[in-house]
């Protein structure tokens, strides 16, 4: 019932406490992973599905002629 109570409030892009929002959730990201920005690291959302960001992370770390191996475990 807190997901859908939350979702009846409408947060544009640029409201103070969505852009608030978004940087705290950056920096928990970066505390998560352990680096830093000073080291060159960056973050940043992405709106999709688990698919969606499978995709993308894939698309943007591989090699352009790479291969991948994927595994499926019939699930």
């Amino acid at each position: 019932m807190i997901v859908k109570q939350a979702m009846l409030r409408h947060l544009g892009s640029r409201d103070i406490e969505f852009i608030s929002a978004v940087k705290e959730i950056r920096e928990i990201l970066l505390t998560l992973a352990k680096v830093s920005k000073e080291r060159g690291m960056k973050r940043f959302l992405m709106q999709g599905s688990g698919t969606f960001g499978i995709e993308a992370v894939m698309t943007c770390t591989g090699p352009p002629n790479g291969k991948w191996l994927i595994i499926i475990n019939g699930a």
